[in-house]
């Protein structure tokens, strides 16, 4: 995945929570691509250390992305758990298959951004 300006800002947050800075030059290059303008250069993380996390949260990304959808498609059935209906056999394998991906599941990010890799449960009717 290519290391983009929002991945290294993300990246440099998560490194630096409550620092100001901007950049210089979007090359990502060397230390003097990133302006401090409230922040003793000594303390701030160094080009590598960003572009190092930045790296980790995009192989990170596709996961994430996964759980999301995961999580989301989980709640469109939380009320078939409701106390006063039964679950069919088909309605908990598929909760359960749903809960099951991020260990079953090896995702991808298409050049589009789009999850691939992932079979998805075929929810009951």
């Amino acid at each position: 995945m290519e290391i983009t300006k929002s991945l290294m800002t993300e990246a440099f947050y998560k490194l630096s929570p409550g620092q100001s800075f901007a950049w210089i030059d979007d090359n990502f290059e060397n230390d003097s691509d990133i302006f401090w303008p409230d922040t003793n250069v000594g303390d701030a993380p160094l080009i590598s250390e960003i572009l190092s996390e930045a790296n980790k949260i995009a192989d990170e990304l596709p996961m994430s992305i996964l759980r999301n959808q995961r999580n989301a498609m989980l709640s469109q059935t939380d009320w078939w758990a409701s106390s006063d209906l039964t679950m069919t056999a088909e309605q908990i394998a598929y909760r359960k298959a749903l809960r099951d991906l991020p260990s079953t599941a090896s995702p991808e990010l298409d050049s589009g951004g789009n999850l691939t890799n992932v079979t998805w449960p075929t929810k009951p009717s």
